[in-house]
């Protein structure tokens, strides 16, 4: 029931302008010092002025029929974030941008993109845009063309929730992404669950021998770290943690 309020509220969020660009961190797990990344998420204040919880705007925005107009805002916010704020680019080596299933299916979405980054003169390889394993292998014709126009002018991929049920994974040998989000379910049993740690490590070996690059989420109060190590897995960002990117730097 809250979750179809909250897909019914998307469509009033935008038309009162209540939509929230919100900043997650992510840190490298490696020895070497590195810059972190900014993992940026769109969110909505409720009525009362709250902030709703990033992880369910997200799910109401997969129901949605308003999901393209969100991720057209996000991708706007974000480029004119890096372009008015000198700072983001000396403090962040990558800002990731999610795309919902609603912006992978539009043939246009790689010219929209283009006209964007060319609009704002922001570098194309500091962008990194995220895409659910899930809506990759339903769309695969469509999302490959996409990210392939894309990758040509620069832009990166990461490839979110990798591992969600496929048995076979020859497709991603053909997929231009540089980084993958190693399954959630994997990552929060591992520590506890010799199965979860053992797919968890396959698939971070897997991605590793195809040449990307490897990342995993962390929820709210989650002690993970040293299993991460143990996995090998290239970096990390807790989901539960957000600030929001002050509306004068926008």
């Amino acid at each position: 029931e809250k979750l179809e309020q909250m897909v019914s509220y998307i469509g009033k969020a935008i038309e009162r302008e209540r939509l929230v660009f919100l900043l997650q961190k992510v840190r490298s797990l490696g020895g070497e010092a590195q810059m972190p990344a900014a993992h940026v998420v769109v969110s909505a204040e409720d009525r009362n002025g709250r902030i709703i919880p990033p992880s369910l705007f997200e799910q109401a925005l997969e129901q949605s029929d308003r999901a393209f107009e969100v991720d057209t805002w996000l991708i706007k916010k974000s480029l004119a974030w890096i372009r008015d704020d000198e700072k983001v680019l000396e403090t962040y080596s990558a800002i990731i941008v999610p795309l919902s299933v609603a912006a992978v299916q539009r043939d246009y979405l790689a010219n929209t993109v283009i006209t964007e980054l060319m609009e704002t003169a922001v570098p194309p390889g500091r962008i990194a845009f995220e895409i659910a394993d899930k809506d990759v292998v339903s769309n695969l014709t469509e999302v490959t063309d996409m990210m392939r126009t894309l990758t040509e002018f620069g832009c990166r991929f990461i490839l979110d929730e990798f591992g969600s049920g496929q048995e076979n994974y020859d497709y991603l040998k053909e997929l231009p992404a540089d980084f993958v989000t190693i399954q959630s379910d994997f990552i929060r049993d591992a520590g506890e669950n010799q199965k979860d740690f053992a797919m968890a490590k396959s698939i971070n070996e897997l991605a590793h021998f195809m040449g990307k690059r490897t990342l995993a989420k962390q929820e709210r109060g989650e002690e993970i770290e040293v299993t991460l190590l143990e996995l090998g897995i290239d970096f990390v960002f807790d989901r539960s943690r957000s600030s929001r990117i002050a509306e004068d730097n926008v």
